[in-house]
């Protein structure tokens, strides 16, 4: 009688949790078709080094974590992920131009050596990734890290401050051109869409302090960079907003990453750091707890007692 007695008070606490926390739920929870759309490079596609090896390892990045959050203000939110591994700024550009133009193209045509099998897929219907553009409310976009590279901490190291200013500058002006391109397709498609835009963050860790000033002034600049072109859409009321991940990843590189595994991309504790850096972006602060979270930890409890 004590253990029914027991479950039943704890029955009645985990329902006052959630009644209580639906009640600040933002008052934009509605029942209309929301569709999230997510562009961009493999932060996009949720990449971890066990996938390399592993075909059956679970792939669960910001993109997945971000749709819970949808999914918690709309029952009836929709998602397409079109991440391509080792896509770059400019790969994106010729992505959405063939798309907007409906071009018949080969993988080579979007951008060189790039061999995610996703890419084949995405050319391969470009109808149906302008259809999800065109409809999305909110699309993330994280691009920009391949336009560096995986061999940055090696091409910089030995560039006096001149040298990596010109590193610096000859990047980031190919980066604004492409993505200011790219940003025109998404807003002449879908003028209303709320478009997320990351900033970059620095894989490395603090072992050598020159290099790592080297490379935060490489992230700092790029984040600068990313400022003032959502501050440039904005100003033509353009629904644009930077999620400045960079700044979390300082001194937690390889606590947020698989650095010490000799990969840049994030862990599980990274990609939960930059879907939670967009989903306060997007709807608000942690405070704001939804209602899906504790659903989910009722049923859990129901089913385990």
């Amino acid at each position: 009688m004590k253990i029914i007695t027991s479950k039943i008070s704890i029955l009645v606490v985990i329902f006052t949790l959630v009644f209580s926390f639906l009640h600040v739920v933002p008052t934009e929870a509605n029942n209309d078709s929301f569709h999230y759309v997510a562009l961009g490079d493999s932060l996009t596609v949720g990449f971890e080094p066990q996938h390399l090896w592993d075909s059956d390892a679970k792939v669960y990045g910001f993109v997945d974590r971000v749709f819970e959050e949808a999914l918690s203000f709309n029952a009836e939110a929709t998602m397409s992920n079109y991440g391509v591994i080792g896509l770059t700024s400019t790969g994106l550009k010729n992505l959405l131009v063939s798309m907007d133009e409906e071009k018949s193209v080969r993988r080579s045509d979007i951008q060189p050596w790039l061999l995610d099998p996703r890419l084949r897929q995405i050319i391969g219907d470009f109808p149906a990734m302008k259809e999800d553009i065109k409809k999305a409310n909110l699309m993330t976009i994280t691009i920009g890290g391949n336009d560096f590279g995986a061999r940055t901490y090696l091409d910089i190291r030995d560039l006096d401050d001149k040298q990596l200013q010109q590193f610096l500058d000859e990047r980031i002006e190919v980066y604004r051109k492409n993505i200011e391109t790219s940003l025109n397709i998404i807003f002449q498609l879908n003028p209303d869409v709320k478009v997320v835009i990351t900033d970059q963050y620095n894989p490395f860790p603090h072992f050598n302090g020159e290099m790592y000033e080297k490379l935060n002034l490489l992230t700092t600049q790029f984040s600068k960079e990313v400022k003032e072109v959502v501050y440039s859409y904005q100003e033509d009321d353009f629904n644009i907003v930077l999620a400045p991940i960079a700044d979390s990843f300082v001194h937690r590189e390889a606590l947020f990453t698989h650095i010490l595994r000799a990969d840049i991309h994030p862990n599980q504790r990274g990609y939960e750091r930059i879907a939670n850096v967009i989903t306060e972006t997007v709807w608000g602060g942690e405070e704001e707890t939804s209602s899906y979270s504790f659903t989910r930890l009722l049923k859990n409890w129901v089913s385990n007692n």
